[in-house]
């Protein structure tokens, strides 16, 4: 089955109704092997589960998961109910949780048991004529009962169209001035 993905500013019901959620886990599914990537892509060992572009399996209580990623041609973030399938032919699918003792970084341990009090939608502004036309969606802002604000984002730890798990804190100060915020109310 083929997942259907949508914009976060398309997805606003299922958004409002994670106020009040737990996070229950994020689990990154990767087709290369974690233990590969930092010498194939020059990434630190700790930031793969936040850096390395691949799908996010995003669960929450009331057994709900949703599948997150972005989706370079709009410059944005996207989001499914629906759960990415095994894999492809041939490929294997390697899980890296948020807290995973050596391919993330300890700071996500602190995410797992929150509660949304708040969903913030970012949207870039276009830097050229090209993005104008894109939706640029580059960012979910969830805040946290712990006073954090995770930030599932489109390049906004570097500005590029790579698909990151932060901090709001870790988006770069001119990236942040490049921003609107689009505030979800739940239902």
């Amino acid at each position: 089955m083929l997942m259907t993905f949508h914009l976060p500013t398309d997805f606003t019901e299922e958004l409002g109704a994670w106020r009040g959620s737990t996070i229950r886990g994020m689990t990154r599914m990767l087709y290369d092997n974690p233990a590969s990537i930092p010498s194939l892509y020059g990434l630190q060992e700790s930031k793969v589960f936040s850096h390395f572009s691949a799908p996010l399996l995003f669960a929450l209580d009331r057994s709900q998961i949703f599948c997150i990623d972005v989706d370079t041609q709009q410059a944005s973030v996207v989001l499914s109910k629906q759960l990415p399938e095994s894999g492809q032919p041939n490929k294997s699918i390697f899980q890296v949780e948020c807290s995973d003792s050596v391919y993330s970084e300890q700071k996500f341990l602190s995410v797992v048991g929150a509660v949304i009090q708040e969903v913030v939608i970012y949207i870039r502004q276009p830097k050229n004529k090209r993005l104008e036309l894109r939706a640029r969606q580059a960012g979910v802002g969830i805040k946290l009962d712990n006073g954090q604000q995770l930030v599932l984002s489109c390049g906004l730890h570097d500005g590029s169209d790579d698909f990151s798990v932060l901090f709001v804190d870790d988006i770069p100060v001119d990236l942040q001035k490049a921003m609107e915020e689009h505030h979800i109310h739940s239902l």
